[in-house]
């Protein structure tokens, strides 16, 4: 190959490489615009119309509002996890009714409005974990009737709505780990006949009323460890026969019911590690699918 030719192609490809990133967030980007860690503080107002999935993470939004994304009627995708986003005005997400993923994780959010989320009935992802949210209005998850993952993480939430997951039956994945609650109201797990796994690991849970799982049947893994828990109805675990892995590990547990597993007989790991557990002898009699039990 003559040795212009070689130039010319190592030019092309300089030049390729140079307008490749700028080309995927601008009017030239396809379905997908990746606009993240550009340094960005609003949302770029010249990609197409048309666009399904938009990729503004790791920037340094703080902001936003109705205008951002009413150009953006088709999105079904909208990443603005890892942004400075401390305000998010009324009716921002407003007319993205094909909205199925939506991220908001590892953001300076404090506080909600309770029809933040309103029209997005098609929504299957929310990630909120990671902010400072301090508490959530009632009926803010209204209408999501799709809604299958709800991680709310890693804020400071010290008190939730009795109502604030109705209507979510078709939620598989909840995870309130890492926040300040010191209570879950009885009846607001009820109708969430879809939950796979759910998380309460590190708060302050001190007491759990006997029924407060009752009706989430299809239940897989339950994460209760790191809370202020001394002890736990025989009843509490009733009717969850399809757990396969139930952590109690690192609370304030000095004994448990005889009969407190009875009727697991899927369970498969156990971890009672870190209390200081007096155990009846015949507590794991019916678990006879155990594979992994820590107690030490």
């Amino acid at each position: 190959m003559p040795n212009k030719t070689k130039r010319m192609l190592v030019l092309l490809l300089i030049i390729l490489k140079e307008a490749g990133p700028t080309a995927a967030c601008s009017s030239s980007c396809s379905s997908d615009c990746d606009c993240s860690s550009r340094g960005l503080t609003s949302v770029p107002q010249d990609l197409p119309t048309t666009m399904t999935q938009l990729y503004l993470h790791g920037n340094d939004i703080t902001n936003l509002s109705r205008s951002d994304f009413s150009r953006y009627r088709s999105l079904t995708t909208l990443e603005l996890h890892y942004n400075q986003i401390s305000m998010i005005h009324n009716k921002t997400f407003h007319n993205l009714t094909s909205l199925t993923q939506l991220y908001l994780h590892d953001n300076r959010l404090t506080s909600l409005t309770s029809d933040m989320f309103a029209g997005l009935d098609k929504l299957q992802t929310l990630f909120l974990y990671q902010n400072h949210l301090t508490v959530l209005p009632g009926g803010i998850f209204a209408g999501l009737n799709q809604l299958w993952r709800l991680w709310l993480t890693g804020n400071q939430l010290n008190t939730l709505p009795a109502d604030i997951f109705a209507g979510l039956g078709s939620l598989q994945s909840l995870y309130l780990s890492q926040n300040q609650l010191t209570s879950v109201t009885t009846g607001m797990f009820a109708r969430l006949s879809n939950l796979h796994s759910l998380s309460v690991s590190q708060n302050y849970l001190t007491t759990l009323t006997a029924d407060i799982f009752r009706g989430i049947r299809n239940l897989r893994y339950l994460y209760l460890s790191q809370n202020h828990l001394s002890t736990l109805s025989a009843a509490i675990f009733e009717g969850l026969g399809n757990l396969q892995t139930l952590y109690l590990s690192e609370n304030h547990i000095t004994s448990l019911p005889a009969d407190i597993f009875m009727g697991l007989d899927n369970l498969q790991y156990l971890y009672l590690h870190q209390n200081q557990i007096t155990l009846p002898a015949d507590i794991f009699v019916g678990i006879g699918k155990l594979q992994s039990l820590h107690l030490i």
